[in-house]
């Protein structure tokens, strides 16, 4: 198994919501403009088309794609231990999109307050990563050059090698990782098994 965290996502249906309700609103405001008249139209469509936006920033990271945790030893208390969390959802010509990458480690999974140099990979490339308390971010870095208009499932690897100094939780037991990426939501669970 080669170092590293892969992360692949999906898109859903859900993304395209807010065009699809722009276009209607602006059909109802032409329509009325024609039945009505100007004047009344206008103030229609202006109610019409910026009341719904005012809210589109909040809306709750979307859940469309999947994660895996996977590591070089389940055994408690394990040191200097492999870890590959991989990421599903639909890219754009398979280019998982830059910006912040997320990870929350559970409770119990020891860190180190900082990252030796090339002990983190990303899509098997070193990435500096900054660590605060349980959460470990890494940036996405834009693509260079053009993309194709593509839509499909793709995935992106984020490494964390054994000179991560990661270590396992100390009791035997099922410990959630999450994960976040440009507004989506990841959540994965890991085994941990008993020591001998």
């Amino acid at each position: 198994m080669a170092d590293g965290l892969d992360i692949q996502a999906h898109g859903t249906a859900g993304e395209f919501d807010d065009v699809l309700s722009v276009n209607q609103r602006v059909f109802a405001a032409v329509t009325l403009w024609l039945v009505r008249g100007g004047v009344a139209a206008a103030a229609v469509f202006l109610a019409l088309l910026t009341a719904p936006l005012a809210g589109a920033g909040s809306r709750p990271p979307l859940t469309g794609g999947s994660m895996t945790v996977a590591t070089s030893n389940h055994t408690a208390g394990a040191r200097g231990v492999r870890l590959t969390l991989t990421l599903q959802y639909v890219m754009r010509c398979a280019n998982p999109g830059p910006g912040p990458l997320v990870v929350s480690f559970p409770a119990g999974m020891k860190l180190p307050k900082q990252f030796a140099s090339g002990a983190v990979k990303l899509a098997g490339k070193p990435v500096a990563a900054d660590v605060d308390g349980r959460q470990v971010t890494v940036t996405v870095p834009p693509h260079k050059g053009m993309l194709c208009d593509m839509m499909g499932v793709g995935s992106v690897s984020l490494t964390f090698a054994r000179s991560a100094k990661l270590a396992n939780p100390a009791q035997a037991g099922s410990y959630r990782f999450k994960a976040t990426h440009r507004s989506r939501a990841f959540t994965a669970k890991l085994a941990i098994k008993p020591s001998a």
